[in-house]
């Protein structure tokens, strides 16, 4: 692995994330998209979904992530929104390039998530998107492609003259 890129990464889940790292844009939606009444939970997906854009995006993009979300079983999403995970000792562990790519205006995954890693891991560099919500990728393609094709070139130059410790 040449380097890692987070975009809008929980690194941290569980009730101690939940209002200071994890945002109402998850919270107020997670619990009904969970319930096996289909009609209550596609209409919390949409309303997730919602959540997760500031900038309009295209409507096949969001019925896209619309199917892409419902096709999990709603047991398989409660499962997946109850875990506890707190990965800063693995981040200050990290020797690799890592970029943290962050909505300023996400309410899914806060921008305090990125400050958080980049407080753990001493090789992180954050690029913050204003005026964009949890989907970087949707709503600023062209950047998002850029500095990830940038960053993916960088780290495959970098990891070329990095030197490994022998296995044992």
């Amino acid at each position: 692995i040449a380097g890692i890129h987070f975009v809008a990464g929980a690194v941290v889940l569980g009730p101690k994330a939940f209002g200071s790292l994890i945002g109402p844009g998850f919270l107020d939606h997670a619990p009904t998209a969970c319930r096996e009444d289909l009609p209550a939970s596609i209409a919390a997906i949409r309303r997730f979904l919602r959540a997760c854009c500031v900038k309009p995006i295209p409507q096949d993009d969001f019925e896209l992530m619309l199917a892409s979300n419902m096709v999990v079983h709603p047991k398989i999403r409660g499962f997946l929104i109850q875990r506890e995970l707190d990965f800063g000792q693995v981040l200050q562990n990290i020797e690799i390039p890592v970029l943290v790519t962050q909505g300023r205006c996400d309410t899914v995954v806060l921008p305090a998530m990125s400050e958080f890693i980049a407080d753990h891991c001493r090789t992180a560099e954050i690029s913050w998107y204003e005026g964009v919500g949890h989907t970087s990728f949707l709503e600023e393609p062209r950047r998002f492609n850029q500095e990830l094709i940038q960053f993916a070139r960088n780290a495959h130059r970098d990891s070329l003259h990095r030197t490994y410790p022998a296995s044992a």
